[in-house]
Order: structure tokens, then sequence, then C-alpha cells
């Protein structure tokens, strides 16, 4: 139903805002981005 691919794309854009932000914040720490991504490894 319509709701329920409005609820997906919702969730969607917002899962894409979170990456987004994310990758903004840690390119302001290069030095922690080894440490970052290890942790993001470990989470997924």
């Amino acid at each position: 139903d319509r709701d329920g691919l409005l609820a997906a794309r919702r969730a969607r854009r917002a899962a894409v805002a979170l990456v987004l932000s994310r990758t903004r914040a840690r390119s302001r720490h290069a030095r922690d981005l080894r440490t970052d991504q290890r942790c993001d490894g470990l989470a997924l």
C-alpha cells in the first residue's frame, strides 16, 4: 500500500541523511578515521 511505501522511503531517506552526517563529522576528525572504520566494521 501507499502508506507503507512512503514510510519505507522516509526511513531510507533518514538512513542516508544519517550516513551523510556521520561522514561529514568524520572528515573533521581525519586522525580518528582508522579507528572509526574499525568500530563501524564491528557494528555492521
